[in-house]
């Protein structure tokens, strides 16, 4: 519904440069909020003119309209020095609700959550705080974004979680506190949720795993553990926190060059985009991993490698190369970077499984 408005802005202006216009202002808020309360309507002002011209400053009049509008959720737009309540979607900056914490690890977690209204604005800021056990709250993300991945953390810890929205100077309610607990430092597969070791054995076939290298166990003996091993599925959790890798349909070697090995495929188990397991078939067979000094390397275009020297270089992507990116997003899908153009990661974990048919 729109407030129809019948003073020209000339009027308006010089109604408003009277001494009583806090007055005037007050009554034309009070007739407004009396109409959109009795009509049970959040979109607020959607065609009202400017109120410009004020003897007052904006930081006053902010005050005035949030202490006029206590009940009514509102944003605002400013345009040079006059405060204008623009044409401009009123509907507010809501509450956060239906708060998912999911993909819980050792160091990080998943967070999405939605509104209690329609929330249409474009430029609305979401921001989460976590602290840990009943500590000081601290911002952990801030951006437009209804998900983010909160990394970084220590195992086996409590965390409490809530979230916000602002738009300019004006600040949402606070979710409700939500908490989820880290799970222990333990094998990337083993702290898996089922139906997600279930998508990884219906794609593979396999019964078991045997765990044949962990990097933070083994460091960089990978060739010394993993070489003439068969088929095995190699798991990477990075610096942000995502879980991705690849599975090799043939054994390793240190050294051969471009292997044939048509049924390897590249995962990503969790990622920045909130998805279910996604899969990458391999298009190009005899280009599918790549044998040399380094550790795995799928694809003749590098679409996932890592450094022999991992714990200081980590790995990197070229993805898609070799491999079929189905879901359009790149190499940050592996990167945890939004930023398509980086190819560089950090590893905080590198494991290779032994296929046991």
């Amino acid at each position: 519904m729109e407030i129809e408005v019948t003073k020209t802005k000339e009027q308006l202006e010089e109604s408003l440069s009277q001494t009583n216009n806090e007055i005037r202002i007050i009554e034309r808020l009070n007739r407004g909020i009396k109409k959109i309360q009795n009509d049970k309507i959040y979109n607020m002002f959607k065609n009202l003119s400017y109120i410009s011209k004020i003897n007052k400053s904006k930081k006053s009049m902010i005050k005035l309209l949030k202490k006029k509008m206590k009940n009514i959720k509102f944003c605002y737009q400013e345009e040079k020095s006059n405060f204008k309540i623009d044409e401009y979607y009123f509907n507010g900056l809501g509450k956060p609700i239906n708060i998912q914490i999911k993909d819980i690890s050792c160091d990080c977690f998943n967070v999405s959550w939605n509104y209690d209204i329609n929330v249409e604005n474009p430029k609305l800021i979401n921001i989460v705080e976590i602290r840990m056990e009943n500590n000081n709250f601290k911002e952990v993300y801030k951006g437009s974004n209804n998900s983010c991945i909160i990394n970084q953390l220590e195992p086996n810890k409590i965390y409490e979680l809530r979230i916000s929205s602002k738009y300019n100077n004006i600040k949402g309610e606070w979710s409700e506190i939500q908490s989820a607990q880290t799970i222990k430092d333990e094998d990337i597969f083993k702290g898996l949720p089922e139906e997600k070791k279930n998508i990884l054995k219906n794609w593979i076939g396999f019964k078991s795993l045997k765990l044949i290298f962990k990097g933070t166990r083994d460091g960089l003996n990978f060739h010394n553990k993993c070489d003439n091993q068969g088929k095995t599925i190699t798991f990477i959790r990075n610096g942000k926190g995502n879980i991705f890798g690849g599975y090799a349909s043939v054994s390793f070697k240190k050294e051969g060059g471009y292997e044939y090995a048509p049924d390897s495929f590249l995962f990503s188990i969790t990622n920045i985009f909130n998805t279910n397991p996604l899969k990458f078939k391999c298009k190009e067979g005899r280009n599918a991993l790549v044998f040399g000094f380094n550790g795995p390397i799928f694809g003749k275009g590098n679409d996932l490698g890592i450094y022999n020297d991992y714990i200081s270089k980590g790995g990197w992507t070229n993805f898609p190369e070799t491999y079929d990116d189905t879901l359009g997003k790149g190499r940050s899908i592996f990167t945890g970077e939004f930023n398509n153009k980086i190819s560089n990661f950090k590893i905080k974990e590198i494991e290779v499984y032994k296929i046991i048919d």
